[in-house]
């Protein structure tokens, strides 16, 4: 044997004894987290079952109960295979060891105290209606929180893991229903379809049914996209011409057979029309279509001279767009309306069957503006907002890129997650928000701290999000695509994290009125949504202690800036003249503003604007910030305008709203990567008492509160000892 030879199988042995000895821990941690689990199944058993405030202990046994089943596997698995996910099952059984005598306390704690006159009872979760952008059940305001999965792994547990909604991926593509190209078309599976949302009715779930309509049968490919540019480019869920008559053809079959079955089931909460839309500009579109967009957008040719740099004679002379920014930029802009037109007439045919069942198109990623999807079109076409966010633990490191923008001081890097509400709540105010693919557990990342997500939950929920959907409900060896190894699936690996988002989730199902009244709240601050600096003058006016939404170009032509008292501009910030127009009557009501000397220069065209005189005749009103020290301006910028923060705290990374209209209704986040005590007052002065509605109870603050990473506080202040706006 060479020596290179025998270094190999050392080093196979070591390891080898290394797992056994890491299994011989794991035995020895099973036995007593068994042991854990039973004093905690014996607590629970001496309570009512109808007795809702131990719904997060019992969630919380049944989360440690599955993790310790599916561990052994994990266990079993790792020794013969791999290091880490015999870790893993270690993990998994040793928070059970740390968890069961905490909700141990708790539930003594609870029996000790006598029940409540108006006891809290979760909702039947049918039946859903949608009131002021919210969902209703019942008359009361419901929040929706559950996983995407597959029925037979995910299903079955939902609801005794505490979630009450299921989004399910199934096979349901045009090519599940129409078979061949001869049109043969499967009949039945409309009723397998809905033969899932009866599963889902008989679990107390609502459900959120994925369609794949982009799953057509190759055979129509040279019909439906000809030169395959659709295929290639168009990422897997928008292989298709919008405008194809074959398409529609086989889309008109496909809603007959699906929706035909399944509209109006009980169970549904939504219907999601496309995954992750991606769309881009190709000479594929209808040329009359496009040359009537351009005389629409500019009037004249001249105009479209102007702003293009070229010399048409007429519109018809226009055969596609010159490769230049402003012509590209309306190209993108008309691609977004060709999508927004083809979902319209999709939605259509789906009104043929189901007249109120919300419709919705997931956005993938975040804030940014991916190819035919700008937001503002495509809120004409449907009835809800739908993305899937990527909320990160700041000490998450994929690569030296993406590390270089994570501020290493916060306990979460979730930019992404609230900037995507932020604009779907200022664009569409009486409209769903829907997350159908939450990435709460990143790529790659296998111990996922149980305080950012409980945080994440929150926040996400707080920032008028009704529905979420975490992925993915699966198990690690389940589905033929998740390998043992995956890091993409294993949220159910992690119960910390799971039993975080299900305690979260049965929070806000009993506080939904309060949560949903900051969906609707009314802001005096708008921050114009623009520009190269939007992130950066958006981060510096978050941890001001005040909400505020976003105010596009469009809604400021629209009149809508009329109801604030302070725009903020970021740094270099692009806007139309209508726009501008709109700001200076703005400002002639008293308006006031923060405009960077860099900002609003020019058009989306590259034309300069008249500012000169504008900034000249309201210097007054306008505030020039220091952009060295941004949120300093801003602070600065939030006092002068006399926009009322009633409630102030003077912590580090600490999210603080206070809710308009109620200002002693409050929450607060602590971002900070570190417990903190931090000031609270009201109106200036030290609060001393609060109820604290998701401890459900009255603490004494004294003007301080102790707050650990991740710690989400909604509290009424009690100054006056009054409840009556709490219903208590």
């Amino acid at each position: 044997m060479s020596f290179a030879d025998f270094r190999v199988v050392k080093s196979a042995f070591v390891e080898k004894q290394r797992r056994l000895a890491m299994r011989c821990r794991y035995d020895k941690l099973l036995a007593e987290a068994k042991s854990r689990m039973e004093n905690l199944r014996t607590e629970l058993a001496e309570t009512d079952k109808n007795d809702s405030r131990f719904e997060i202990a019992r969630a919380g046994y049944n989360i440690a109960q599955d993790a310790a089943g599916w561990s052994t596997r994990d266990a079993s698995w790792g020794t013969k295979n791999h290091e880490w996910i015999l870790q893993s099952a270690i993990d998994q059984v040793q928070w059970i060891i740390d968890t069961c005598p905490k909700l141990i306390k708790e539930v003594r704690e609870l029996k000790a105290q006598p029940a409540p006159a108006d006891l809290f009872v979760r909702l039947q979760m049918q039946n859903l209606k949608v009131k002021d952008g919210n969902y209703y059940i019942e008359g009361r305001p419901v929040i929706l929180t559950g996983m995407t999965g597959w029925p037979n792994s995910t299903l079955p547990q939902l609801r005794a893991h505490g979630f009450n909604t299921w989004s399910f991926h199934w096979q349901t593509g045009i090519i599940d229903v129409i078979k061949d190209a001869k049109g043969t078309v499967n009949t039945n599976k409309g009723n397998e379809t809905r033969a899932l949302l009866d599963l889902a009715r008989d679990a107390n779930l609502a459900a959120e049914p994925a369609v794949q309509i982009w799953r057509y049968p190759k055979e129509f490919h040279a019909e439906i996209d000809p030169s395959g540019f659709r295929r290639r480019y168009n990422r897997e869920f928008m292989p298709y011409n919008v405008d194809s008559p074959k398409y529609r053809e086989l889309i008109k079959t496909f809603v007959d057979i699906i929706y035909g079955a399944i509209a109006e089931h009980p169970s549904i909460a939504s219907y999601q029309l496309m995954n992750e839309l991606w769309y881009r500009d190709y000479k594929d579109y209808n040329r009359s279509d496009y040359l009537k967009f351009l005389e629409d957008r500019h009037g004249d040719i001249d105009t479209l001279n102007l702003r293009w740099a070229t010399n048409f004679k007429s519109f018809a002379e226009i055969q596609h767009d010159p490769m230049n920014h402003s012509a590209r930029y309306d190209m993108g802009t008309f691609t977004s309306h060709r999508v927004a037109n083809w979902l319209k007439w999709l939605r259509k045919q789906i009104r043929r069957y189901d007249k109120t069942t919300p419709c919705n198109v997931k956005i993938h990623g975040g804030w940014y503006e991916v190819f035919g999807g700008q937001k503002e079109i495509l809120n004409e076409a449907v009835d809800a907002s739908a993305t899937d966010s990527y909320p990160h633990p700041s000490k998450w490191k994929r690569t030296p890129r993406l590390l270089a923008d994570v501020n290493s001081e916060m306990l979460s890097d979730f930019w992404v997650q609230t900037m995507t509400l932020d604009i779907y709540r200022s664009l569409a105010p009486n409209k769903l928000i829907i997350d159908h693919e939450y990435h709460i557990i990143p790529y790659g990342y296998r111990r996922t701290p149980a305080e950012h997500v409980y945080a994440m939950m929150w926040q996400g929920a707080l920032h008028g999000r009704d529905a979420t959907s975490i992925w993915l409900g699966q198990r690690r060896g389940i589905q033929r695509w998740i390998k043992y190894t995956s890091v993409d699936c294993s949220f159910l690996t992690q119960p910390w994290a799971e039993f975080a988002a299900s305690k979260a989730g049965i929070e806000q199902e009993r506080l939904a009125e309060q949560v949903c009244a900051f969906h609707n709240a009314k802001y005096p601050v708008a921050l114009l949504y623009s520009g190269p600096e939007l992130t950066k003058t958006y981060q510096a006016l978050f941890f001001q202690d005040t909400g505020f939404d976003f105010i596009t170009d469009k809604q400021i032509q629209d009149g809508k800036i009329g109801k604030y008292k302070l725009l903020i501009v970021p740094g270099n910030a692009i806007i139309e003249k209508k726009a501008l127009d709109g700001i200076e009557k703005f400002l002639e009501k008293g308006g006031k503003m923060v405009w960077p000397k860099s900002a609003l220069k020019r058009d989306y065209y590259g034309l300069s604007l008249p500012i000169q005189k504008l900034r000249k005749r309201f210097a007054k009103q306008i505030i020039e910030p220091d952009e060295k020290d941004l949120p300093k301006a801003i602070g600065e910028a939030l006092v002068w305008a006399k926009v009322e923060r009633p409630v102030r705290s003077n912590g580090k990374y600490i999210e603080l709203r206070t809710l308009p209209g109620n200002d002693k209704l409050f929450y607060v986040i602590n971002f900070f990567r570190k417990a903190q005590n931090i000031t609270l007052t009201y109106q200036g002065k030290p609060i001393k008492k609060a109820f604290d509605l998701i401890a459900n109870k009255p603490i004494e603050i004294n003007g301080q509160i102790n707050l650990a990473p991740g710690d989400v506080k909604l509290m009424h202040e009690l100054s006056d000892d009054s409840l009556k706006l709490l219903g208590k």
